[in-house]
């Protein structure tokens, strides 16, 4: 299985990847950089292969030229390899003090999931529609956060000073025009994609370190630095389930493509997968307490990674993860049969984020040292 490395923030660590469609990428650094990307899919080639194929060609004109006595003819130049990535756009200091999270909405990439045609003539500001454009939302050290038009010159729409640390980590809503962001004080904030906000919700978590939308828009989940995750129904604006997923910080979640499984990855090494199936907005409350009739359940714990766990990601169309990880590599997990399918290794510090294309076919990942990871999956999965 092939990977291919590609420096992308140059001396400084990139803190944040995502996919914006099959064919983009945007990179966050800690250089307050924010770097868009476009990914050549034919392009891409292992360098060893590379190495390979020109080993076996200076062998066979070296033969040839030794066996003739006729004059040495000189080749002609082969034609300029493309790039596998071809930077776009560098939003130089797009955060003054460096960026912590960068996510877009799938606009254009042909992995929108379905909405109703009576959802989508709603007028209720939490209630999901299709997406107009494609759009991305970043989130700064300082707390200011900001919402980009990458159809429209990557030009910044929206700036939002939510507050010292108060917008950590952003996810942007899969069905809809919205982001949810949330940062210190535990609470998570749910935004217009024009930046307006529309609604706070507390949650128990003492520190939002990570979030993540359910596939189909109404509700959300929240990691936090005390090993905690919520699950939050933006709707109905409350918490409907807690889990004390681990002792420590988790840094990482993601839910599975049909929504029924939630994955968080902790700085206790491990993968945590539960049963959430029973959960959402449409799902049975408790009259009495507004939680969930049917709490989540555990279902395995995942474990191979030798330092922090730091990301993980969901494939679009399989119950298949991949998580990285402080101890500079990327796994890749079959969450049915319980086991790792590969490791990649090659990162040469800590891999601190991760995500899947739209199609399903690589993943990326991201370094503290500025590199940007390829990972074909196709010979896995």
């Amino acid at each position: 299985m092939s990977s291919l490395f590609l420096t992308v923030h140059e001396g400084v660590p990139a803190v944040a990847a995502c996919w914006a469609g099959d064919g983009g990428i945007v990179t966050g650094g800690l250089d307050g950089a924010i770097r868009v990307w476009r990914y050549n899919a034919a392009a891409e080639a292992p360098l060893a292969a590379d190495a390979a194929d020109a080993g076996v060609g200076a062998g066979a004109g070296a033969g040839a030229g030794a066996s003739g006595g006729d004059k040495k003819k000189e080749a002609p130049p082969p034609p300029p390899k493309p790039e596998p990535v071809t930077l776009l756009k560098s939003l130089d200091r797009a955060h003054a003090l460096g960026i912590v999270s960068v996510a877009a909405n799938t606009a254009g990439s042909g992995a929108l999931p379905r909405v109703r045609a009576s959802e989508q003539a709603s007028t209720s500001p939490l209630l999901p529609r299709m997406h107009a454009h494609a759009a991305l939302v970043s989130t700064g050290l300082a707390g200011d956060v900001t919402v980009w038009d990458l159809e429209g010159g990557y030009r910044a729409v929206a700036t939002v000073a939510a507050g010292p640390s108060e917008a950590w980590k952003a996810a942007y809503n899969p069905c809809a025009p919205q982001f949810a962001a949330g940062g210190a004080s535990g609470a998570v904030s749910l935004f217009s994609g024009a930046g307006s906000k529309l609604a706070t919700i507390a949650t128990p978590a003492d520190f939002v370190s990570s979030i993540a939308y359910h596939p189909d828009g109404r509700s959300l989940a929240v990691g936090g630095l005390d090993g905690s995750a919520h699950i939050v129904d933006c709707e109905a604006g409350r918490v409907v389930a807690s889990i004390r997923a681990h002792m420590l910080p988790v840094r990482g979640l993601a839910y599975s493509f049909d929504g029924s499984t939630l994955f968080t990855a902790s700085d206790d090494r491990r993968i945590n997968v539960y049963d959430v199936s029973g959960i959402g907005a449409a799902s049975a409350t408790s009259a009495a307490t507004g939680m969930a009739a049917t709490p989540p359940s555990m279902i395995c714990s995942l474990t191979g990674h030798l330092h922090w766990a730091t990301s993980v990601a969901a494939a679009p169309d399989k119950h298949i993860i991949a998580s990285g990880s402080a101890d500079k590599t990327v796994k890749l997990w079959d969450v049915r049969k319980r086991e790792c399918l590969h490791t990649y290794e090659g990162h040469s510090d800590k891999v601190w984020g991760c995500a899947w294309n739209p199609s399903g076919t690589r993943v990326i990942s991201v370094s503290e040292a500025g590199i940007l990871g390829f990972h074909s999956v196709s010979s896995v999965v």
